[in-house]
């Protein structure tokens, strides 16, 4: 059974997951998964990030303590 993961770009994410803004949900970037919590899809050759993220994977990995991330 294929199941459809849906990222969403950073403002929505933030909005959907309960932070002040897009700025706050980037902040979390070192702690994240590329790929599996997020993807940047700059098109080739630009400098700035464009991140969407997945909302879902998220919350489980939030909702796990910390000692077991």
């Amino acid at each position: 059974m294929n199941t459809i993961i849906k990222y969403l770009p950073t403002a929505a994410a933030a909005e959907a997951l309960g932070l002040s803004s897009g700025k706050a949900l980037i902040g979390y970037l070192s702690e994240l998964k590329q790929g599996v919590h997020y993807q940047d899809r700059r098109k080739a050759g630009a400098r700035k990030a464009k991140y969407f993220f997945n909302v879902e994977a998220i919350r489980n990995y939030w909702d796990k303590p910390p000692e077991r991330r």
